[in-house]
């Protein structure tokens, strides 16, 4: 099977981070992958909504970008799911840590423009 989608830079991420975590983290890389995937998108996210706001994105045009990229971000892998459900099942089984972290990813993505889309 082919490996996942941008796995090899999230497993260079991932090993980099995870050879100077603590050992009690290293011992838990489903849980570690979740947390790691899920603040760095919130950062990520919460950055992209900042600097959208110094370079003068109104808010209706950011708050449908945001709208768009949490729609994106759940219909992509339900989408892929849907279509090539094997596969899919294949990559959650073969490729716990790294399908961890995506659903890590996801949640602190759709956290972030909840919280900007709130305010």
């Amino acid at each position: 099977m082919a490996k996942p989608p941008f796995y090899k830079i999230v497993d260079t991420l991932y090993n980099t981070v995870m050879k100077h975590a603590p050992e009690a983290l290293q011992k838990r890389p489903m849980l570690s992958a979740f947390v790691l995937g899920g603040t760095g998108s919130y950062a990520l996210t919460r950055l992209g909504q900042g600097l959208a706001s110094k370079l003068g994105l109104n808010n209706e045009d950011l708050e449908n970008l945001e709208k768009a990229l949490m729609t994106a971000a759940t219909a992509m892998p339900l989408s892929y799911a849907a279509t090539s459900p094997e596969s899919a099942k294949q990559i959650m089984q073969e490729h716990p840590v790294y399908s961890s972290g995506m659903l890590g990813l996801y949640f602190g993505l759709v956290n972030a423009i909840l919280k900007d889309l709130k305010k």
